[in-house]
């Protein structure tokens, strides 16, 4: 029954991850450690990825010549090779984004690799409290998918630099050049955007906070009935613990529903103030059209670009809910990345050489938990070749003394 604390004890750590730049410190760490040695192989894929968000934007720009030079001007030979050409973005865009993601994945591939050899190196190196400290259900779940939120983080990054954020910027870039008055107003909307998104992200972060709170409930329950089923069965706990594992899922439910209804608003604001921008571009742009004769063909690589640019825009606004959720994991993989060695090889220590067998403990003191201590100055001497009893009473220390004996504890003193 003891397990709920300790399984609250590593969600309360967990949450310490959603808080104001939790994220950050984390996302920096993880891009110190294995940005820089996938740096050379990121590079490939960012080239990769400009190619994507060049021919992407070089398609809207086209929509220009497609509309004044075939259906205005009539121009027979712009009907040969404008669609060549557009053709030929789209080939190289789709050979572009094939590598890209070729690239990214071997390199995700790769660090969940490197990732899952180094926790199990730094595991084994650990003494037996580490594993009386985290259930072992826990320790799997660091193994499997702690990995793999350290590859969702650097993936997220890498595209939404490398491809939404060029691919934007290459967008805006053809709206600026086609009509600089005209981009200025529908960007006005970006920072109305960033500030919702703002709101909305942490109104997700407290309900994330209590989701794990809310977790605690369920898996410390489910861990009572596993490992006390005997205790459940003869005391008839079973009513008691459906309630409270009842009300732990329905309370992460609502809060899980309450998430989701925060997310789902990024979508429909971005529609919105996409839309509201297409009616303003279409105003002006037939404004321009009947006092200026400004030709229909700049209008439509102006709109092209903006539609376009919903896509990659929608992406970026999602980019921090989805990397504080990712971090959630990697902070768990640091936590036992960082947790000391208990087990330290001295260089000093003399080689263990076997002559008569005798066994000598002198003033050996010990503690599981530094304010209950089990052994205060023991002295003991187990004779060799002689049979030598422990006897005591149930937690007297018999099981700590044989368990000093093979060194899975260290003593305090002696």
């Amino acid at each position: 029954m003891g397990n709920v604390g300790k399984v609250r004890g590593l969600l309360s750590r967990w949450q310490e991850t959603l808080k104001d730049g939790a994220t950050i410190l984390v996302l920096r760490r993880l891009l110190k450690e294995y940005g820089r040695t996938y740096a050379p192989r990121y590079a490939i894929a960012f080239v990769f990825m400009g190619v994507v968000a060049g021919c992407t934007s070089l398609s809207a720009w086209m929509m220009k010549d497609v509309v004044n030079k075939i259906f205005v001007d009539q121009d027979r030979v712009a009907l040969f090779w404008i669609p060549m050409t557009i053709s030929a973005l789209f080939v190289i865009k789709g050979i572009a984004a094939y590598l890209q993601e070729v690239s990214l994945s071997r390199i995700g591939n790769r660090i969940v690799a490197d990732i899952q050899k180094r926790m199990y190196d730094h595991m084994l190196k650990m003494g037996v409290g580490f594993y009386q400290k985290y259930p072992s259900s826990d320790l799997i779940t660091r193994m499997t998918h702690n990995a793999q939120s350290a590859r969702t983080i650097l993936h997220l990054v890498a595209v939404g630099l490398g491809r939404d954020l060029l691919t934007l910027i290459g967008l805006i870039a053809v709206m600026v050049l086609q009509d600089p008055l005209l981009a200025g107003i529908c960007l006005i909307g970006g920072p109305i955007a960033a500030l919702v998104l703002k709101k909305l992200t942490e109104r997700v972060h407290k309900a994330a906070t209590r989701q794990f709170t809310g977790m605690s409930t369920i898996v410390g329950t489910m861990r009572e009935s596993a490992q006390g089923i005997r205790v459940v069965k003869s005391f008839q706990l079973e009513p008691l613990l459906q309630r409270r594992m009842n009300q732990g899922v329905e309370g992460v439910e609502r809060l899980s529903n309450k998430i989701a209804t925060v997310s789902a608003l990024t979508n429909p604001l971005i529609e919105t103030l996409g839309g509201v921008a297409v009616a303003a571009a279409v105003i002006y742009a037939g404004w321009r059209n009947l006092s200026f004769g400004d030709t229909p063909g700049q209008f439509f690589a102006f709109i092209t670009a903006l539609l376009m640019a919903a896509d990659p825009a929608r992406r970026l606004s999602k980019l921090q809910l989805q990397l504080t959720t990712a971090a959630v994991g990697v902070r768990m993989m640091y936590d036992l990345l960082d947790t000391p060695v208990a087990e330290v090889d001295e260089p000093n220590r003399p080689n263990l050489i076997v002559s008569r067998g005798e066994v000598r403990f002198e003033n050996v003191s010990f503690a599981y938990d530094p304010n209950t201590p089990v052994l205060c100055g023991l002295n003991l001497v187990a004779p060799a070749g002689k049979t030598t009893a422990l006897v005591g009473l149930s937690g007297a220390g018999k099981t700590t003394v044989f368990n000093l004996l093979q060194r899975f504890w260290t003593p305090a003193e002696g």
